[in-house]
C-alpha cells in the first residue's frame, strides 16, 4: 500500500518509479486481453453478425472450376479474418430447390468458409447431368479447393462435406472415397438402393419434369438406378468413413427420406464400426426441415465447432 500511497492523481506516468510503471501498464493491458476476450466469448452467431476485419472482411465470391472438361458454377462465402478456415463443401439435393444457405451463413459467422456449388448439367453449370457423377464432381471440388487454398484462405487441413437429401447421399460416398477429408455429414441423406422398383419409376417420372437438369430423362435415372444399385447404397461405404467423423440427422415426419428405411439401417450399419466417430439425431421435420430450421442448423454447427475445425 505505500507504493501507491506515493502516486499523486495527475502525476505524468513518466515520473513514477519503473516498477510501479511497468505494473499500470501490465494492468491495463491485462484488461484490454480481458475485455476482448469477454467480447469473443459473448459473440453469439445465431443472433449476432461477427466483429468486422477490416483487412480481411467476410464475403462472397462467384467462382467457377473444371470437372471433367465442363465447368460448373458455384459460390465461396468466406468467413472473416485472415485465416486459414475450416472449409465446409455443401452438397444440394434432387434437383436442388432446397440449398440450405441459411446454414451457410451461420456456419460463415462462426469462421467456416462454404463452397456452394451444383454439379455438372444442372441449374447451370456445364455438362449433361448425371447421379453417377456426383462422386467425380465432389473430387472436383476439393481439388479446387486444395489447389487455390491461399485465395481463398482454406485450411486444407480441415475439409468437411455437408449435404442433403441426394446431396447427403453424395457427401457420405464423396467423403468414403477422400481419405484426408476430416467430417462427413448427412440431413435427410438419401439411400436409393433400399427402394423398390415401383418407387424408383415414381422417381423417373418427376424427373421428366426437371427442367433444371441438362440433357437427363426420367429413363435415364432408372437405367442408372436398375444398373448401379449396388453405388446408390450408403451402407457399403462405411470401410471409407472410418477416421472420419460423421453426422446424420433424420426428419421425424420426412415421407421422401423415411427413417425406417433411409436413416436407421445406416445408422446401425455405421454404429457398429468403432472407427466411425458417429453423431446422429433424429428431429422433428419433413424433408426440408421445414419447422425445424433452427435446430437444424443449431446441431450442425454444434458438431462442426466441436469436430470439424
Amino acid at each position: 500500500m505505500q507504493v501507491f500511497n506515493r502516486i499523486e492523481i495527475g502525476r505524468p506516468l513518466g515520473r513514477l518509479p519503473v516498477s510501479v510503471a511497468g505494473f499500470l501498464v501490465g494492468v491495463v493491458l491485462l484488461c484490454c486481453l480481458l475485455v476482448q476476450r469477454a467480447l469473443a466469448d459473448s459473440f453469439d452467431p445465431y443472433t449476432m453478425d461477427p466483429p468486422q476485419d477490416p483487412e480481411f472482411p467476410p464475403t462472397v465470391s462467384e467462382l467457377f472450376f473444371d470437372s471433367q472438361g465442363s465447368m460448373l458454377t458455384g459460390m465461396m462465402y468466406l468467413a472473416g479474418g485472415v485465416g486459414p478456415h475450416p472449409t465446409v463443401v455443401l452438397l444440394h439435393g434432387y434437383p436442388g430447390n432446397e440449398k440450405n444457405l441459411d446454414i451457410a451463413q451461420l456456419l460463415r459467422r462462426s469462421g467456416f468458409n462454404i463452397l456452394f456449388f451444383h454439379y455438372r448439367g444442372s441449374w447451370g453449370s456445364q455438362g449433361q447431368f448425371s447421379m453417377l457423377n456426383y462422386g467425380e464432381d465432389i473430387e472436383a471440388a476439393l481439388k479446387f479447393l486444395r489447389s487455390n487454398h491461399a485465395q481463398y484462405r482454406v485450411d486444407t487441413k480441415h475439409l468437411s462435406l455437408l449435404g442433403h437429401s441426394a446431396g447427403g447421399y453424395a457427401a457420405l460416398v464423396g467423403g468414403a472415397a477422400d481419405a484426408d477429408l476430416e467430417c462427413v455429414a448427412g440431413m435427410a441423406a438419401a439411400n436409393f438402393a433400399v427402394e423398390s422398383d415401383a418407387q424408383w419409376q415414381d422417381f423417373a417420372r418427376y424427373t421428366d419434369n426437371l427442367i433444371m437438369l441438362a440433357g437427363y430423362s426420367g429413363k435415364q435415372a432408372l437405367r442408372e438406378l436398375r444398373e448401379h444399385k449396388s453405388l446408390f447404397d450408403t451402407r457399403l461405404v462405411s470401410a471409407g468413413l472410418r477416421g472420419k467423423s460423421v453426422l446424420l440427422i433424420a426428419g421425424k415426419e420426412d415421407k421422401v427420406v423415411p427413417m425406417a428405411t433411409m436413416h436407421f439401417p445406416v445408422v446401425e450399419v455405421y454404429a457398429k464400426d468403432p472407427e466411425i466417430r458417429l453423431s446422429h439425431y433424429e428431429i422433428s421435420g419433413d424433408h426440408s426441415f421445414s419447422w425445424s430450421r433452427l435446430q437444424l442448423t443449431r446441431l450442425v454447427q454444434g458438431w462442426m465447432m466441436q469436430n470439424c475445425r
